[in-house]
């Protein structure tokens, strides 16, 4: 609903001052995806940069809700405990092992390779990334072309400053 009085806005904004409203539009998407990506791939970033593996022994496994409860040694934090979905396809015995990744001193830990994981979201923060960077280059290019236009010598301005009249 938001968006929808954001581009009206815009749009009247274009039809009375003839602002650009396309390229804003676009840069406003791009910042919007942007951000979204920025939060999910700061989730992922946290278990490359700080996770930790280890191989957890299957406390409860549900078939009906697909989700299973594991414990697993912390060399930090001694044993602890957590819950996952497992998937559909997936099928765990209680008294199993299991590789899990986890965060020390936080209580989260997650499967390796299950869905959920943020991998798409760091691709389409990467090519956020890059089009924000060339809006801005774009951007700034034509701003001091402008800006050279406007500073060469016509009739009507006269001469630039530090030139003989």
């Amino acid at each position: 609903m938001l968006a929808w009085k954001v581009f009206k806005a815009l749009r009247w904004y274009h039809q009375d001052v003839g602002f650009e409203s396309p390229p804003l539009l676009m840069m406003a998407a791009v910042v919007g995806a942007f951000s979204a990506s920025a939060f999910f791939s700061w989730q992922e970033f946290k278990y490359f940069a700080w996770g930790r593996s280890a191989t957890a022994t299957v406390i409860a496994a549900d078939r009906n809700t697909s989700y299973i409860g594991y414990e697993w040694h912390d060399p930090d934090d001694g044993m602890r405990r957590d819950r996952t979905d497992a998937g559909d396809d997936m099928e765990f015995e209680v008294g199993s092992s299991v590789d899990i990744e986890y965060l020390p001193g936080v209580m989260a830990s997650r499967l390796p390779g299950m869905p959920g994981h943020h991998k798409f979201a760091l691709w389409v923060f990467g090519l956020s990334s890059f089009s924000i960077v060339a809006c801005l280059t774009l951007l700034w290019r034509k701003g001091n072309r402008e800006l050279r236009e406007a500073a060469e010598p016509t009739s009507e301005n006269g001469p630039r400053f530090g030139t003989p009249s």
